[in-house]
């Protein structure tokens, strides 16, 4: 991972990890990012929650912390494995949550999106917004017991 900066990055993460859970939320639809990431702000307002629209974006502030890195494809069929490992590289030491609008879960999918980097894979036809915070809280849970 490239250093903040100011060039510390242990002090950075240290200071990051005494506060709110960091999340960066990917997701090129403006509303969409916006509803769903206001929502888990209602639900949880210890997140802390950084928008981007693309994956370049993203990369481009590697000089930040992130606990998490949300990544929701629109795409029917996610194809996209490249994306994954590029977040996965440029913060090796966030959870990588794939959010895919896809109809049906594909076993084939969810192993290549595991091992291009993702730890938790989520229909968003299919899934609950309370489901989705308590991942989001159980990961941030995790984390603090060292178990990343």
């Amino acid at each position: 991972m490239s250093a903040p900066a100011n060039g510390n990055y242990i002090g950075s993460y240290l200071q990051a990890e005494n506060t709110n859970t960091h999340i960066a939320w990917v997701d090129e639809v403006w509303l969409t990012r916006e509803i769903l990431s206001t929502a888990v702000l209602n639900a949880d307002s210890s997140f802390e929650i950084t928008p981007f629209n693309s994956i370049g974006d993203c990369v481009d502030h590697q000089d930040k912390i992130f606990d998490t890195v949300i990544y929701h494809s629109h795409d029917a069929k996610f194809r996209d494995f490249d994306e994954v490992e590029t977040l996965s590289d440029a913060y090796p030491g966030a959870s990588i949550i794939l959010v895919s609008d896809a109809p049906m879960l594909d076993s084939d999918v969810l192993g290549k999106s595991v091992k291009s980097g993702a730890s938790t894979y989520f229909l968003s036809r299919v899934t609950s917004l309370s489901s989705f915070v308590k991942i989001l809280e159980h990961e941030r849970a995790r984390r603090r017991r060292g178990d990343a």
